[in-house]
């Protein structure tokens, strides 16, 4: 399974927004589009943050 990522969140946009799909979506796993969604010390991660943890956790 994959899921997508609204690199800006909706609700941060208004409606007439058009969504450019190439620009503000990005394919996650479900794991990490939950840590995407979850707040850490006050504010949310950016992909490149978990990425980040990601990469130093496992010693890549």
């Amino acid at each position: 399974f994959i899921h997508v990522h609204h690199i800006v969140p909706l609700h941060s946009i208004g409606k007439e927004y058009k969504v450019d799909y190439k620009s503000d979506l990005v394919p996650v796993c479900p794991n990490c589009h939950a840590m995407l969604h979850r707040k850490v010390e006050g504010r949310y991660l950016e992909i490149n943050e978990l990425k980040e943890i990601y990469r130093l956790r496992n010693g890549y």
